[in-house]
């Protein structure tokens, strides 16, 4: 197989993956959706919602920190902030929220400068995707 086929096939993979994983988050909006009305329909009923239903078990699990950031930065197509990227990754619901917003910042910083190959900083505190060479 030649260079240029392996490329394209690599850029049809890259494609089919973020089409993959727009379709997974809107599958959590809705499942987010239907546990808020579930536990509103409980409330009315005067069911105890103190343990609200759990997500579902097979779908796959979440991203790494990195994949979120790298996600994020993807998506801004501009340099960010820790703090920026993290706001974001817990806002479209990339990574949970595990309430210690410092800690993960740091967490997420420790990862990005963990891989190199990924992420460059280009500024105090600012991080931007390295660029890929099947990407230029």
């Amino acid at each position: 197989m030649n260079e240029a086929r392996l490329k394209e096939l690599l850029s049809e993979v890259r494609s089919d993956i973020s089409g993959l994983q727009r379709n997974l988050e809107e599958l959590r909006q809705v499942e987010t959706y239907l546990i808020s009305k579930l536990n509103r329909y409980a409330g009315l009923l005067g069911v105890d919602e103190s343990s609200p239903p759990r997500p579902a078990a097979n779908l796959p699990s979440r991203m790494t920190q990195s994949q979120a950031a790298e996600r994020v930065l993807k998506e801004a197509k501009k340099p960010m902030d820790t703090q920026e990227i993290v706001r974001i990754m817990i806002e479209r619901r990339y990574y949970p929220d595990k309430g210690d917003r410092k800690q993960m910042v740091n967490s997420v910083f420790s990862a990005m400068r963990r891989s190199p190959d990924r992420f460059t900083k280009v500024g105090k505190g600012l991080w931007s995707l390295v660029e890929r060479e099947d990407e230029k």
